[in-house]
């Protein structure tokens, strides 16, 4: 159990850091071509995991896989945030907000469900094909109804600049409790 707990560490680390990469990426590039390009190495990294746990591969190529895919992930959630802000009405940002964070619980709660029964009905390895099959069916979805919705950032944000936020205490106050209760939740998924 320390070497999962290790590996989560590791690609909590690699995603935060990405993450904070992604957001300022997704106002330079664009959102689109950020979900594009995370969809697309999600599932290239998905379909190499599949491929890993089906040869038996050495654990850590696993987890630098699995740290890979976590990192992907994530990196779409400041591009998704921001085409939330996009396409809403201003004044309906709240419920937007509401709505998708909804529909962010259904998939975590869902997905244990999905893939228990895919694990008693298929191999493991192919949880992470079934994985991929999902990625590349967003991605084409992607690719063919979203359009681009940003055209321009008014104010670029930085890289740098993310951590002025710190200086805010009522902020930070509020970050070290969430970060406290996902360490409760990371103990639980481990």
């Amino acid at each position: 159990m320390t070497l999962v707990g290790v590996v989560f560490l590791v690609s909590g680390v690699c995603s935060a850091i990405a993450q904070m990469f992604a957001g300022a990426a997704s106002d330079r590039f664009g959102r689109r071509p950020l979900l594009l390009g995370t969809l697309l190495l999600s599932v290239f990294l998905y379909i190499g995991m599949a491929l890993l746990i089906g040869r038996a591969a050495p654990v850590l190529a696993i987890a630098a896989a699995y740290a890979g895919v976590r990192s992907a992930l994530m990196m779409m959630r400041p591009a998704i945030s921001a085409v939330v802000v996009d396409l809403s009405p201003k004044e309906r940002l709240t419920e937007t907000y509401g709505v998708l964070r909804v529909a962010q619980n259904l998939g975590w709660a869902a997905g244990p469900a999905v893939g228990g029964y895919l694990a008693a009905s298929l191999p493991y390895a192919w949880l992470f094909g079934f994985a991929a099959l999902i990625g590349g069916i967003a991605f084409f979805f992607v690719v063919f109804r979203l359009r681009e919705s940003f055209s321009g950032a008014s104010e670029p944000v930085s890289v740098r600049s993310m951590f002025t936020a710190g200086a805010d205490r009522g902020f930070l106050t509020f970050t070290v409790l969430n970060l406290l209760v996902f360490v409760v939740m990371g103990e639980m998924a481990s």
